[in-house]
């Protein structure tokens, strides 16, 4: 039977987002020996390896991009568990830091509205934005370098989750004598070739 505790999960998915099994240790307050046993020992258990050792850096394997999901949700599963046994499920504070991504416009004319309330609702959680493109915003997100991202764009991927979450509209700005202004019902056809 494998037996994996909750500590052996944190370092598994700490070291899997950052990179190294010392950035994990300081993330968790841990000692990099200590961190170093609970991530062998796991791997022990699992009879395989979980990452791919390469220059000094870990990177997951395809067992380890497999896993991690897992051991992410048996985390929030454990942490709700907690809160519901020591009954402060409703009062449970957010804390920590939020790596959030936004395309171009969304972090300029979006963000500030959108997390404003929140800000002031969670003092304790420490928002990173990063402004870039859709595409970089998507890569940032697969290298786990970004805990959530809202774009514009379009993103299709089978590892990242995406959900509508706001409709934009398009006006159409010319001059009152262009030909177009005085029409009603546009389709994008009547946009071939215009000026």
């Amino acid at each position: 039977m494998i037996n994996i505790s909750p500590r052996q999960l944190e370092v598994f998915v700490q070291t899997a987002l950052h990179g190294s099994v010392r950035a994990a240790a300081e993330r968790l307050h841990l000692t990099q020996p200590a961190a170093s046993m609970a991530l062998a020992e796991m791997e022990r258990q699992l009879d395989m390896p979980v990452f791919a050792r390469e220059r000094g850096r870990l990177h997951l394997n395809a067992r380890g991009r497999e896993l991690l999901p897992l051991a992410q949700e048996l985390l929030e599963r454990h942490a709700e568990f907690a809160r519901r046994g020591s009954g402060s499920e409703g009062m449970a504070t957010l804390a920590g830091e939020l790596r959030m991504g936004a395309s171009n416009t969304v972090g300029n004319y979006l963000v500030g509205d959108l997390l404003g309330s929140f800000v002031r609702a969670h003092p304790q959680v420490a928002i990173r934005l990063r402004v870039a493109n859709t595409e970089a915003i998507a890569s940032a997100l697969l290298d786990h370098a970004l805990d959530i991202g809202c774009v514009e764009g379009p993103v299709i991927h089978p590892l990242l989750e995406v959900r509508p979450w706001r409709d934009d509209m398009l006006v159409l700005c010319a001059p009152p004598d262009h030909p177009l202004a005085r029409r009603r019902g546009l389709k994008p056809a009547d946009f071939a070739g215009a000026r």
